[in-house]
């Protein structure tokens, strides 16, 4: 029962501290995720703000472009376009191309990519970038030039075209305070790209767009300048603006970079879905890699594609390492208690077993026998139990300790509490009271019962004798609940009976 009760404390103990450090833990990840989550929200803000950044310095860049620009033959040559005289029409346009060519060529130096003219009903009248291809309607299509055209104001942001996508700048045209049509300024989507590629060069940076948008909007003939998007089929690559990532990446090498497109992609599939920004952390080959989608919407704002960046991240990796600094730390620190909570309860009942336990004999001490049989007497007399006990002595000890040793006297007393301790029941109880005398307890147990035992004890030591190689002898005093209903009294009453029977001769009993 003791080692049942033991083992439950200890049991306790361990469930106790499992369970707070399995709390505090719970607790610190859920902290350390939070921290992750946040630390990748502000770095997607970061680089939505560079974006942002790249694109207005462009817009500022196309102002100043606009106001250089446009004089007043470029707005009245704009209004010959609007002539229902073809000849006058093409003229016009032929004019126009030739005034502002070499301009035009001045600024894709600067990394602008179309100088776009526009009638004010919407038909495209000249594209510097492709003279040769012109008539075609955009009011429908094209928001930024449908605005631009009949609220008369500029209008910037993404859009996807005929031949480019890009971000648009398109300003209104007057000649002689009336409408003549629009201009358009226009970057690809690669400038942003390249710009981003110079303010951050550790990263991949690159963009790709939805599948449904290119192939509603693009001239079938400029189709092939697409690729599938190797993180998504819903989604395209611009093949321009992927040589120009492939040209200035340095963070793969060889084909890594498609093997590590190939891993990223079940982990962006999802949230690509969404089209909101979002930021996703992978390990690739022992490295951790984070990439951040920024959503790019066009001028209607609705979303349109991604850029997006991948990178190296080594402060995320910091964050890594140091929860796991901190799990361990956790770890150790519950470990610590619980060792030394554990040692404190071992030593605690280590003390309390030497408390109540004879150190030669292994036995209860004087002290916790008298504990043990106040107990026992009380729930006997409660419910009219029978209850003995016996009180024995070695004979002549004084003699074996002088003739055989005090080490061989040790051997008499532990041979005895052997004998006691195998062959008495489990709910008695025996001890050593003093020197060389024992007591036993034993519960439900009458007079006649107890001389049973006592004749048992008595065959066990005549073994123990043959064992030592000399003869060992005992008196015995036996008293019971018919003798008295006090403890003390039972006590007094078998150390006469004891003496009594060392006064007949000794190796015998008295009841």
């Amino acid at each position: 029962m003791k080692v049942i009760f033991e083992k439950r404390i200890y049991l306790l103990l361990v469930s106790i501290f499992l369970i707070l450090w399995l709390v505090t833990t719970l607790f610190y990840r859920s902290s350390a995720l939070n921290t992750r989550e946040q630390y990748l929200i502000q770095s997607n803000q970061s680089y939505a703000e560079k974006i942002d950044l790249t694109i207005n310095r462009y817009y500022d860049f196309s102002n100043y472009l606009f106001n250089t620009l446009i004089d007043d033959t470029t707005t009245s040559l704009m209004v010959g376009g609007s002539s229902e005289d073809p000849i006058l029409k093409n003229t016009s346009r032929t004019e126009l191309y030739n005034h502002l060519k070499l301009s035009y060529e001045e600024i894709l130096e600067f990394n602008f990519r179309q100088l776009h003219f526009h009638l004010p009903n919407g038909e495209s009248f000249l594209r510097f970038h492709s003279p040769e291809t012109f008539g075609d309607n955009l009011m429908d299509v094209r928001t930024s030039i449908r605005l631009a055209n009949t609220e008369w104001r500029p209008v910037q942001g993404f859009e996807e075209g005929r031949i480019f996508n890009g971000y648009r700048f398109v300003f209104p045209l007057f000649h002689e305070n009336n409408h003549v049509g629009s201009v358009e300024i226009s970057i690809s989507i690669a400038t942003v790209i390249d710009t981003l590629f110079t303010i951050e060069p550790s990263r991949t940076h690159t963009f790709t767009i939805q599948r449904s948008i290119v192939e509603d909007l693009v001239f079938d003939a400029y189709l092939e300048n697409y690729q599938t998007s190797p993180l998504h089929d819903g989604y395209l690559f611009d093949i321009g603006v992927e040589q120009l990532s492939l040209a200035r990446r340095t963070l793969f090498e060889d084909d890594h970079y498609e093997r590590f497109l190939e891993h990223l992609k079940p982990l962006v599939d999802e949230p690509m879905r969404h089209e909101e920004d979002f930021s996703v952390h992978t390990t690739y080959e022992g490295r951790h890699y984070t990439a951040h989608f920024v959503s790019i919407r066009n001028i209607d704002a609705l979303p349109i594609g991604y850029v997006y960046s991948i990178s190296e991240d080594h402060a995320y990796d910091a964050l890594i390492v140091r929860d796991r600094m901190a799990y361990g730390v956790i770890s150790i620190f519950y470990l610590s208690i619980l060792a030394s909570s554990l040692v404190y309860a071992t030593d605690k009942e280590r003390i309390r077993e030497i408390s109540k336990t004879d150190y030669l004999t292994k036995l209860s001490n004087r002290l916790h026998f008298i504990e043990v049989s106040e107990k026992e007497l009380s729930r006997s007399l409660r419910h009219n139990l029978a209850m003995s006990i016996i009180l024995f002595d070695v004979d002549h000890f004084k003699h074996i300790n002088d003739s055989k040793g005090h080490f061989v006297g040790d051997e008499v007393l532990k041979g005895l509490a052997k004998v006691l301790t195998t062959h008495l029941r489990k709910y008695d109880t025996s001890a050593r009271w003093g020197g060389e005398e024992f007591m036993v307890l034993l519960p439900q147990t009458t007079s006649q019962a107890a001389i049973e035992v006592v004749l048992k004890l008595q065959r066990m030591i005549k073994i123990l004798s043959n064992e030592l190689g000399f003869p060992v002898t005992v008196s015995f005093g036996i008293v019971s609940l018919d003798d008295s209903k006090h403890l003390d009294d039972l006590l007094k009453l078998a150390d006469a009976k004891l003496y009594q029977a060392k006064e007949n001769g000794r190796n015998q009993y008295v009841i």
